[in-house]
Parts: structure tokens; sequence; C-alpha cells
């Protein structure tokens, strides 16, 4: 079977907490600047706490299929509790195991997302870190590579992406982490040279280009572009995202959500919209517009995965509200 894009990073657990909200709670857990603060041994009451399946290249994976698109992941997880979690996720999902790497001598990656005051603050335990116990990367069968965030180390597997590009053209999509543009920045620079699609938010989009006094969009988008992707996206939350193709700069409004609860998973969200709204139709302004309205939705709910939308959702959504494109 030739997928239509399959994933590779991170398969996690994440669990969420969040603190109440009543003045009780407040005495004993606020935010003072950029800090979140409690006191050392304190038991903390909290009104939800919810368990869920994350990892941007899971996320992804279950984004695009909900969306209609043939997609799997190439991930790791151990055999325990969080492992299992994530194997049934997938399986309710459609997704197949084929290229998930079950090891016996590490625990799943898991993260504790503390969600209060509009922000959340995420303490993460990485387990698998190495990415040589992959499965063969070079055997993939799929029109389209999704590589989200992961350890720098996976650069060491950056010449087998680079191979699946260059000998049987598949596409690559890639959305880096910190790490990887703060540790392994030139390993990553060959990686972005034969790169179709490159998702960034603002941040990483300021860091890869070592330009943080950048105040001017399109500037910035070109900074990417000439490092050598064909495609070029910046999300910038609240002001929505922006995309060059070497022509047109191109903005898309952010979409109207209802109610913020959290934005875990926002990111991941706007790539498999994108993705699937662009491989359907060819046209990049379709994957803008799923990309905006499956971000804002996830920002609904509790969990990455929880609110990501189907097509016919999305479709609802677009016949109700169309995000604005312009032209920058």
């Amino acid at each position: 079977m030739i997928y239509d894009v399959i994933t590779i990073g991170d398969a996690t657990e994440d669990i969420f907490v969040r603190p109440c909200d009543d003045k009780f709670c407040s005495a004993q857990i606020n935010v003072l600047g950029d800090n979140l603060c409690f006191r050392h041994g304190e038991k903390i009451t909290s009104k939800e706490i919810f368990n869920d399946v994350g990892g941007s290249a899971t996320n992804v994976a279950v984004g695009l299929k909900k969306l209609g698109i043939n997609s799997n992941i190439m991930s790791i997880i151990g055999d325990d509790e969080s492992g299992k979690h994530v194997l049934k996720r997938l399986d309710d999902t459609g997704l197949s195991q084929g290229y998930l790497t079950i090891d016996k001598n590490t625990g799943t990656s898991t993260s504790i997302v503390i969600v209060f005051a509009n922000d959340r603050t995420i303490f993460v335990y990485r387990g698998e870190k190495d990415y040589k116990k992959f499965k063969s990367i070079r055997s993939l069968k799929t029109k389209w590579l999704y590589l989200g965030p992961v350890n720098n180390d996976f650069s060491s597997r950056y010449n087998d992406v680079i191979s699946l590009a260059s000998e049987k053209n598949v596409q690559i999509a890639l959305n880096p982490g910190n790490r990887q543009i703060e540790n392994g920045r030139n390993d990553l620079l060959r990686l972005i040279k034969v790169t179709n699609l490159l998702i960034l938010n603002k941040q990483e989009a300021l860091d890869l280009t070592k330009s943080a006094n950048f105040t001017d969009n399109k500037k910035l988008l070109y900074s990417l572009k000439i490092l050598g992707p064909k495609l070029v996206v910046v999300t910038d939350g609240a002001n929505g995202a922006y995309l060059f193709d070497g022509e047109k700069y191109i903005g898309v409004d952010k979409y109207p959500n209802l109610e913020f609860v959290d934005s875990t998973g926002a990111g991941d969200a706007f790539s498999a919209g994108f993705l699937a709204g662009y491989i359907k139709s060819g046209d990049y302004i379709d994957g803008m517009q799923y990309g905006i309205i499956n971000s804002a939705m996830v920002l609904e709910a509790l969990g990455a995965q929880t609110n990501q939308q189907t097509n016919d959702q999305i479709t609802e959504l677009l016949k109700k509200n169309t995000p604005r494109i312009y032209k920058m």
C-alpha cells in the first residue's frame, strides 16, 4: 500500500491537569510574571484530570486520518500501559501499526500538562531516544513524509529522509522543534533544502533565521524561503498564518473559536489541516483555510486530538465563516 502521508516522530501519553480556579485554588497556585507558583509540598486541588494520547507525529497522523487522508505513523513506544493507550488510539482511528516499534526496554514518552490561567506548563518524560531503532525509513511507501519535532539525535536519520526525497520523489513536510533548531541547525539546513513544505510558528521561524528583530513578516518568509523549501508557512497565533511560495505572499486571518480551553496540539492541528486541504485540491489556499479552522477548534477542548475536525465538519464551518485570505 502507498500512503498519502506517513508521519515520523513521537507518540506520547498526555495527562492534563486543570487546577480549580476558585478563591481557594488561587491561594494555592497563581501566576507571578512568567512564573507559575505553588508551595513545595502543597496538595493542589484540581477540578479535572484527563488522559489523552499526543506527540506531534501521532497528532498529525490522527488529524489527517479524520480528514480522509490515508495516513500512517512511524514511531517508538514502550511495552507499558502508556504504550497500550497509544495503540488503542491508533486502532480506534484506523491507523496501522506496521511502522510502529515497541521497545520492551524503555517507557513510552509521557507529558503532564498543567493548564492554568489560559496557558499550559508541560512536564516531559522522553522515553526512547535511539532513533536507530526506527524501522527502515528508506523503505517507506508514501507520497508525503511528515517529520515533526524530534530530538536532534534524529539528525543521524536525515540522510534516509533525503534519499526518499531524491530517489523516490517523496514530498517532505517539515515542522522542526526547538531542539532541532537550537542544537542541530546545520544538519537541519541540509534537510530543509529538499523540503517541499516547511511549517514553523513565529518564534521557531525567528530562531531558525536568527532574526530576532524581524517585524516584517514578508522579510521573515523570504529569509526562510532562501534556505531551500518550495513552500513556507508561518503560524502566528491570533494573527493567523502566512505563506510564501517564491512569488506570492498570502495571509489568512485567525478563525474565531467560541471558547479557549487549551493550546496543546494547535500547531499539529494546523499542520494536519493544511496538508489535508492541500493534498485534496492541490491548492494551498484550501490548505490555509483547513489548517486555521482545525487549529481553532482544537483550542476549544482539552487534548491535542479531542476536537480535531472531520472533513464534513470543516466543510460546514467553511459555509458558516470562511477564513479571509489576503495578499500581503
